[in-house]
């Protein structure tokens, strides 16, 4: 069970962090040169700024921040 949990915080992490990535700081590119040191810093980034990047995307977007307009 606490591997399930670990599991959907670091895919919660990761997707905050991507959210982040795309519409507050505007980066669109990653170039990848070894898939294997992308996904585990992916993996390890999204484990250590999970705590402030989940709620803070959460609060982004009740408030509208990152919408595209049309």
């Amino acid at each position: 069970m606490d591997l399930i949990i670990v599991g959907i915080y670091i895919w919660a992490g990761a997707m905050a962090n991507s959210y982040l990535k795309h519409n507050l700081l505007k980066i669109q590119t990653a170039y990848v040169f070894n898939l294997q040191k992308f996904i585990l810093e992916k993996i390890i980034m999204a484990f250590i700024l999970g705590w402030l990047t989940i709620p803070l995307v959460i609060i982004l977007k009740i408030c509208g921040v990152g919408k595209q307009s049309s």
